[in-house]
């Protein structure tokens, strides 16, 4: 049986967003969803 991965779609709430967990310069969708995958890579 392999692995199960387990993410969230919560890279484009706005609380998440607001709460400073993104970079400065990662902000926009693209760079909010690379940071999230590098962090959480499912």
């Amino acid at each position: 049986m392999g692995d199960v991965l387990v993410g969230a779609c919560s890279w484009t709430d706005r609380q998440l967003v607001a709460s400073g967990w993104y970079p400065r310069g990662r902000r926009d969708a693209e760079g909010r969803l690379r940071h999230y995958a590098s962090r959480l890579p499912v």
